[in-house]
């Protein structure tokens, strides 16, 4: 089976990396891509994963690329690549970073509207291929027209308590207006833990069947003491609050992943028309 993982900045390779691993110890497919400028060479974790051979990277924008480089990376990340590159490789399932989803019209494609969604969508792409999401949105979108699921998952673990940080929101909780129900437009929308899902609900129009906690295999304990072992050591001047101990911290409470087979994600089959899934 053939997943794809879009990955921009460190936070996420080290969220999604796991996952990658996971499968490829299963003796799945994984393409990895990445599609900001990142320095691949120094990160041990991608190290880990191009041990496998069936670990496939393609770098949408290269470290240091030169001028006819940079230009080839903004055509990469336009919508008819990403619709390209999904059927090449037969990609069954695409995983994301946690941000937005997909804009009304994607859920009804043969209608006005979702023509007129789909050449925004497709007009976007090719006049903001220097900007750092838009790999991540050209894939969403050119998973949603060839009905491939996709997941999004966690770049991070939030700490926050409190579901109402700062005034904006403040007013858009009161006036019921705190919308994030582009979401409810992936096959999964995860989250690490149950109090969140819990505001993604309440407070922002979350979908109960999109919305799940499962955690992150970024603590999962075979992840965990690998990523231990492999990473470089912290040659800085530690304090109480930053050093090598922090590379290893592991909060309690969130040391399980919990979701269902990856396999189970797309249920063996394309989604039905009209279903949730992008």
């Amino acid at each position: 089976m053939n997943y794809l993982i879009v990955f921009r900045a460190s936070p996420d390779v080290d969220h999604m990396a796991p996952l990658a691993w996971k499968l490829l110890e299963e003796g799945e497919t994984v393409h990895g891509v990445m599609s900001a400028a990142y320095e691949v060479a120094g990160d041990h974790r991608l190290a880990l994963l191009r041990r496998h051979t069936r670990f496939r990277l393609h770098e949408l924008r290269p470290s240091g690329a030169s001028r006819a480089d940079r230009i080839a990376g903004r055509a990469r990340a336009t919508l008819p690549y990403a619709l390209w590159m999904l059927r090449r490789h037969r990609v069954r399932l695409v995983a994301v970073e946690w941000g937005y989803g997909l804009p009304a019209g994607y859920d009804r494609l043969r209608t006005p509207a979702g023509a007129a969604v789909v050449l925004r969508s497709l007009g976007a792409s090719l006049l903001r291929g220097d900007a750092p999401q838009q790999p991540r949105a050209s894939f969403i979108y050119a998973a949603r027209l060839l009905r491939i699921p996709v997941v999004c998952l966690p770049h991070g673990l939030s700490v926050k308590l409190d579901p109402i940080p700062n005034e904006e929101v403040t007013a858009l909780v009161a006036s019921g207006e705190l919308d994030f129900s582009n979401r409810n437009r992936f096959a999964a929308y995860v989250l690490n833990t149950e109090h969140h899902r819990r505001i993604h609900l309440d407070l922002a129009r979350g979908d109960p069947e999109v919305i799940q906690t499962w955690g992150s295999l970024r603590w999962a304990p075979d992840w965990f003491e690998l990523n231990r072992r492999t990473r470089r050591r912290f040659s800085g001047r530690a304090t109480p609050a930053i050093g090598s101990g922090w590379c290893s911290w592991c909060p309690s409470g969130v040391t399980a992943w919990t979701p269902p087979r990856p396999s189970s994600w797309f249920g063996g089959s394309r989604p039905s028309r009209g279903s949730r899934w992008p």
